[in-house]
Formats: C-alpha cells, sequence, structure tokens
C-alpha cells in the first residue's frame, strides 16, 4: 500500500472512530450501564460492601463512585454525571491505546501499531461508554500485559530491571481481581509466568508481584471489616457465590453448565460454517488465477520453468514449496475473517442482536493468528523476547474469561470480554500477513474491524 492510499485509509477509520466515540457518549443508555451507576452511588450514599449490597459484581464500583465524588464536589448536584462518566470513560480508553501504540511501536511496524491500537480503541466488551465491570476488567488486563513486555523486552537475567513495573503489575492485579472478583485465577497464571521468565532472580521478582497483590488484599478487606465481622463476611460471600440477583441463571451450576456447553456447540458450528464457506471462496479464487496464469504462460514456457527448476536443489524446491503453502494459508486467513465479518454485520443489522451477540470474528482471528503464527519462524521472539509470550498472552485472555463466567450470563461467546486475547491473535496475524501479503490485503481485516463498531451504532436508532 503506498503512502497516498495509507494516509486516505488512516483518515478515513479515524473519522469512522471519532463519530463512533462521539455516538457513544451522547446517545443510549443500557440496564448494565444503569446497574453500575446505581450500585456507586449507593456505595457514596449509605449502603456497605457485603452487608445492604448483594450483587456480585459490587467491587467494581470504586472507579465509577470516585469519579461520581469529584463530579459531585465540583458540580454540587449528580446531574449531568452520566455524560462526565463517558466523557471520562473515553479518555481513559484513548490513555490505554496510546500506551499500546508506544508499546507496540517497539515490537512491529508504525502502521500495523496504529491499526491494532485502533482495534483497542473500537473493540470494547459492551456498548457501555462507562468505567463498567468488563471495560475495567479490559483496562487492568491489558496494563498488567503491557507491563509484563515492558518489564522483559530487551533485558537479559543479568540486565537491570525496573522492580517498579512489578509493583504496579500487582496492583493492576489487584485491580482486576476488584474489578471482577472471579479473576483471581488470574493470579496463579501470572505469578508462574514471571517465575518461569525472572530465571535466577525468579524468587525475587515473583515475591515482589505477590507481595504486592497480598498488601492490596489486606488493604481492602481492613476496608471491608470495617462495617462487617469477619465471620459474617464470609457467609455473605458464600449466598452471593450461591445466588445471584442479577441474572436467571445463578452461580456455576448444571444449568449454567448445560448453557454454556450448549452456547460453545453453537459457536463451532458456527465457525465450521464460515471456514466452509472461507474454502469455498478461496478455491474459487485459486481457480480463476490457475486459469488467468495458464493463459498468460504457454506451455513451452512452463515446461523450460519445470526444467530448470528440476536442476536445483531439492532443498530451494521445498524452501518454495513452503512459501507457496504459507502464503495460501494467510490469504485463506484473510478470506476467512471477513467472511466472519459479514456474519457479524448480519447479526447486528439483520437479526438485530444487539452489539454483545455473537461476536464470532473475534474467536475466527484466533484461527487466524494460529496460522499466521505456526509460520512465523524467528518472528516469534519480537513478544518479550519470548516465542511463545503471545500464547501466554492469549491463554491468559481465556482465564480472564473463564472467571467471567461465575458472574457473568451463559453466553460463552456473547460479550468480547476476552478482547485482550482476540486483539493478540489480531497482533500476531496482521505482524505476519503484513510480511508476507500486500500490506492492503494485510490491513482489510483489521480496517473492517475498527469499522465494524462504527457500522453497528449507524445502524441503531438514534435516541
Amino acid at each position: 500500500m503506498n503512502g497516498k492510499r495509507w494516509k486516505r485509509l488512516k483518515g478515513i477509520l479515524l473519522l469512522g472512530t471519532v463519530l463512533a466515540a462521539l455516538k457513544m457518549i451522547f446517545f443510549d443508555y443500557t440496564l448494565d450501564e444503569e446497574y453500575q451507576i446505581v450500585m456507586a452511588y449507593r456505595n457514596i450514599s449509605v449502603d456497605s460492601w457485603f452487608v445492604q449490597m448483594w450483587e456480585p459484581h459490587q467491587t467494581s464500583a470504586f472507579l465509577c463512585a470516585w469519579l461520581m465524588r469529584l463530579y459531585y464536589v465540583a458540580a454540587g448536584t449528580y446531574t449531568g454525571v452520566i455524560l462526565y462518566l463517558r466523557i471520562c470513560t473515553t479518555l481513559i480508553q484513548l490513555a490505554l491505546t496510546f500506551y499500546l501504540y508506544r508499546v507496540l511501536c517497539g515490537l512491529t511496524e508504525k502502521r500495523y501499531a496504529f491499526m491494532l491500537a485502533l482495534i483497542y480503541f473500537n473493540v470494547v466488551p459492551k456498548a457501555i461508554q462507562i468505567p463498567e465491570f468488563s471495560n475495567m476488567q479490559l483496562w487492568f488486563f491489558t496494563l498488567l500485559v503491557l507491563l509484563l513486555i515492558r518489564y522483559y523486552k530487551g533485558t537479559g537475567d543479568q540486565k537491570r530491571r525496573d522492580y517498579i513495573l512489578l509493583i504496579l503489575m500487582g496492583l493492576c492485579m489487584s485491580l482486576e481481581v476488584l474489578s471482577y472478583p472471579s479473576c483471581i485465577i488470574l493470579f496463579p497464571f501470572f505469578s508462574g509466568y514471571i517465575f518461569k521468565k525472572s530465571g535466577s532472580k525468579r524468587w525475587r521478582d515473583t515475591a515482589c508481584f505477590a507481595g504486592t497483590c497480598g498488601a492490596c488484599a489486606l488493604v481492602w478487606l481492613g476496608l471491608i471489616l470495617r462495617n462487617i465481622s469477619f465471620s459474617d463476611f464470609v457467609r455473605n460471600v458464600g449466598y452471593m457465590l450461591d445466588f445471584d440477583p442479577t441474572h436467571e441463571i445463578s452461580g456455576v451450576s448444571s444449568t449454567k453448565l448445560a448453557a454454556l456447553f450448549s452456547n460453545l456447540v453453537a459457536g463451532l458450528g458456527l465457525i465450521a460454517l464460515i471456514l466452509a464457506i472461507s474454502g469455498g471462496i478461496f478455491f474459487l479464487l485459486r481457480m480463476c488465477q490457475n486459469k488467468k496464469a495458464a493463459g498468460e504462460h504457454p506451455a513451452d514456457e512452463k515446461s523450460n520453468v519445470n526444467e530448470n527448476d528440476g536442476g536445483n536443489d531439492s532443498g530451494t524446491g521445498r524452501l518454495y514449496a513452503a512459501q507457496a503453502k504459507r502464503e495460501c494459508i494467510l490469504k485463506f486467513a484473510v478470506i476467512a475473517i471477513m467472511v466472519s465479518e459479514v456474519v457479524q454485520l448480519f447479526y447486528w443489522v439483520i437479526l438485530h442482536t444487539g452489539y454483545e451477540l455473537p461476536h464470532i470474528h473475534f474467536a475466527v482471528i484466533l484461527f487466524a493468528a494460529g496460522a499466521a503464527w505456526r509460520y512465523a519462524g524467528k518472528q516469534k521472539g519480537a513478544f518479550c523476547g519470548d516465542s511463545r509470550g503471545p500464547a501466554f498472552y492469549r491463554r491468559g485472555g481465556l482465564y480472564q474469561r473463564s472467571g467471567a463466567l461465575q458472574c457473568t450470563a451463559a453466553w460463552l461467546a456473547g460479550r468480547p470480554v476476552l478482547c485482550d486475547s482476540h486483539y493478540v491473535g489480531a497482533a500476531k496475524y496482521s505482524g505476519r500477513a503484513g510480511r508476507t501479503l500486500d500490506m492492503g490485503v494485510a490491513c482489510q481485516p483489521v480496517s473492517g474491524l475498527s469499522g465494524g463498531k462504527g457500522l453497528y451504532h449507524a445502524r441503531r436508532p438514534w435516541l
């Protein structure tokens, strides 16, 4: 893609991003947005955690409550607080996006970093633009991963590391658990990675990370126990785990597990259909390409080429074959992502499922990322100097989603709380595909992802 086309595409995507952000700030009001604001207001007024409040997401109200307190001090009223919270959220998302872009610039080309940062800004867990638990879960997980990359990137076992980053990682881990308490399952996951990655300093690094998490937990518990005894606190937490008044299916019950399994089967079936359609399109385009190539190269020229190839070393032939296979797989991935985007728009525009359903294109990105990473070779070491880094982040996102299942509805793929693992998938796909295919071809799925949210919000009624 030449510079002129790139500037045009960049301008279009930025304009669409701005319009979508303005739409999120000034229009619509959803049930979960009301739920979060009411929890924060109750916490500000007279209700205490785990005493008068029984909502499973109550610990996530802290950020919204702090911002609302600041607004009340400045304005003397809560009128207009929703607009204020949406603007604050947009600024937080923008700051995280900029930090993400800075980190990615050290891992890949600036154009890819820009496209991926644009995806992050546009793809949110829900159509909600306040400090809501799903947004916060994504924010703190993102910060945790970026700090981890920064801590290990370009440092060997003997080089000096900034241990303040480990403390910040522990703080982000603690805030992640407050945003979604069941995400505590991420703690042993990250602790294990730090222990394995830090070499001779593994005990010191792990203790610094875990100690920060433990100190934050003790401070939080001390604040809670000011209003409730420890025995009552443990009892009430048990009640909350058994009964969730915010969803039709409570706790981890056989009913919820059956619903999750049914949803998983339906999602896999939809992915299989997308891959089948993509395969048909790929082979059709391949046939057209072969016919065109046959018309451009006479039979005698082709035979000469084959004779020349036969005289070469067999290793060279295998190299050419591997390159052709790599290009075929990456082209198929491009088609699969674009087909999944069409399917997603069908759900949004025709079936009116709402923004949170089913986000099947994220799952297809993971498949495409796996295909791209399969042939990345030495380029795998770009993430933290560790070829297994992106796989670690993807697994972290899966664990993050697993934790969210305790306090969410029964939809397995219904909400992109898993944004970070899909995002890493997009990073892996774009960085590899862009080096093998034309820049314009590689960016088409990424451009579609950036614009998909804008298309969805443009379809929704302007209330």
